[in-house]
């Protein structure tokens, strides 16, 4: 419970301006808390280049899909290393064609939220 409220306060304040929160997830001691807090901070700043900081392979295709469909740009999609790639490109595209189908098959619940947020 105290990490939890040490990462969401450490979260404010780095949005706020007051922390530096980059700096704050690097220097978590356990890899899934510093693995979301990277995702979460290339989310928030639309950076994939924060997503290759994330160490979980499978959290790190999530993330650089995450920042591609809130950016509507497929071209982030290339980043990926596994077979995400293509899924990642058609729900971009889909999304852009206001398809409601957009999210379908999409196996990550954070990814889905952001995909059907995105896809209105």
């Amino acid at each position: 419970m105290k990490l939890q409220v040490l990462f969401l306060s450490a979260l404010l304040l780095g949005c706020c301006g007051l922390m530096d929160m980059h700096y704050i997830c690097g220097q978590a001691s356990d890899p899934n808390v510093k693995d979301k807090c990277m995702s979460s901070l290339a989310l928030s700043d639309r950076n994939v280049t924060e997503c290759g900081e994330v160490g979980n392979a499978t959290m790190r295709e999530y993330c650089i899909m995450r920042v591609a469909i809130v950016t509507l740009d497929a071209s982030k999609c290339v980043q990926m290393q596994t077979s995400l790639v293509d899924q990642c490109a058609n729900v971009v595209e889909r999304i852009q064609q206001n398809n409601s189908f957009a999210c379908v098959g999409i196996a990550d619940n954070e990814t889905m939220e952001v995909c059907r947020i995105r896809a209105g």
